[in-house]
C-alpha cells in the first residue's frame, strides 16, 4: 500500500493548484483540440492505489453531538498512516436500521458542511449519513505528511480521503443502525471526483449521487504531462474509475452555466461512465438550485430504499 502511495506524492505542488481551482474557480488553461492521449493503466494498476488491508481493525472513538431533532455522531479513528481522522454521523432520531449515504465536500470544504446541508435532508428522507474531513481539509488541514512520504498534496487528497472513506465503511457495517446493503455515495465538486473514484474501487456502494463532477484532470493535466508522470496522474482520473460502477446506478447533477466544471469535463466523465447512469442539466453555475438538490436526493432514496434489507 505504502509503494502505490507514493507514486501519487510525486505530483508537482501546481497539480494540486489547478484541480482546487476547478473546483473554487480559477481560470483552468485548456486546449480546445487536445491530441489523442494513450490508454490509461490496467483496472488492477489503477485499482490498487486505494488499496487498504481490511483485516486490520479500526477503532473508531464515539462522542455524541446535541442536536433536538437529529441523532448526531463525532467519531475519531487513525488512519493506516497513523493520522487522525474526523467524521459526523448523521441519522434520524428513531430507532432502526437505516440505509446510510458517504458525504465527500468540495475543495476548501468540511465535514459540517456536508452533514448540515445534505445530511438532515437526507435524514428526512430517512437514511443516515457519514461525512469525514478530506485529507488536509478541516480538522486535517495541518496535519504533517506522513512520515517517509515525498512531498506532493493531489495524491494526498485523493488517496488518503478515498482510504479512509472504505474504513468508515467498515466502521458503518458494524453499527446496529446502519443496514450494511443500502450505502450511497454523494460528493459535491472535487468531492464528486473523489465519490467516483471510491464507488469505483469498493463495490459495497449501491448507489452513487454526484453534484456538479467532472473530470479536470483528465481533459487539462494530462495533455500537459510529461509521459513518465502520466501514470500518476490518471490514478487520481475519475474517469478512469466510474465505468466500474457499473451495473450500480450513478446520476450526475450539473449546471449549465457552471464555469468551474464545464460542460466538456461533465461529459467526459459522463461518457466514462456505463449503464445504468443518468444525467440532469439545471439552469445554474457551479452552486445548485434547490430542484436540483431535491432531484438528487430524491434518487438517492429510490435507490436505497428500494434495495435489499437486513
Amino acid at each position: 500500500m505504502m509503494r502505490s502511495f507514493a507514486l501519487f506524492c510525486h505530483l508537482i505542488p501546481a497539480i494540486c493548484a489547478l484541480q482546487l481551482a476547478a473546483c473554487l474557480g480559477g481560470p483552468l488553461n485548456q486546449d480546445p483540440s487536445p491530441a489523442p492521449l494513450p490508454a490509461p493503466p490496467p483496472w488492477d494498476t489503477l485499482k490498487s492505489a486505494y488499496s487498504y488491508n481490511d483485516r486490520i481493525l479500526v477503532v473508531v472513538k464515539e462522542s455524541p453531538i446535541e442536536d433536538d431533532r437529529l441523532v448526531k455522531v463525532a467519531i475519531k479513528f487513525t488512519d493506516p498512516y497513523g493520522l487522525p481522522v474526523f467524521g459526523v454521523f448523521t441519522r434520524p432520531k428513531a430507532d432502526g436500521k437505516y440505509p446510510c449515504v458517504l458525504l465527500f465536500h468540495g475543495a476548501g470544504g468540511r465535514k459540517e458542511s456536508m452533514s448540515g446541508r445534505f445530511g438532515s435532508a437526507l435524514a428526512d428522507r430517512g437514511i443516515a449519513s457519514l461525512s469525514l474531513d478530506a485529507a488536509l481539509h478541516g480538522e486535517r488541514a495541518g496535519q504533517p505528511q506522513p512520515v517517509g512520504e515525498p512531498r506532493g498534496k493531489l495524491g494526498a487528497v485523493s488517496r488518503i480521503t478515498v482510504v479512509d472513506y472504505r474504513i468508515a465503511l467498515d466502521y458503518l457495517a458494524g453499527r446496529k443502525d446502519v443496514s450494511p446493503r443500502r450505502m450511497g455515495a454523494l460528493g459535491y465538486s472535487m468531492g464528486s471526483q473523489l465519490a467516483a473514484i471510491f464507488a469505483g474501487v469498493d463495490t459495497r456502494v449501491a448507489a452513487t449521487l454526484l453534484y456538479v463532477g467532472g473530470d479536470p484532470i483528465r481533459l487539462t493535466f494530462l495533455p500537459q504531462t510529461a509521459p513518465q508522470r502520466r501514470e500518476e496522474i490518471e490514478m487520481v482520473s475519475p474517469s478512469n474509475f466510474i465505468g466500474h460502477i457499473s451495473p450500480r446506478p450513478v446520476l450526475m447533477v450539473n449546471g449549465r452555466t457552471d464555469s468551474n466544471i464545464t460542460a466538456e469535463m461533465t461529459r467526459i466523465l459522463y461518457e466514462a461512465a456505463k449503464d445504468p447512469k443518468e444525467i440532469a442539466w439545471y439552469d445554474a453555475g457551479h452552486s445548485l438550485p434547490p430542484a436540483a438538490i431535491n432531484r438528487g436526493l430524491d434518487w438517492l432514496k429510490d435507490r436505497l430504499s428500494d434495495g435489499p434489507k437486513r
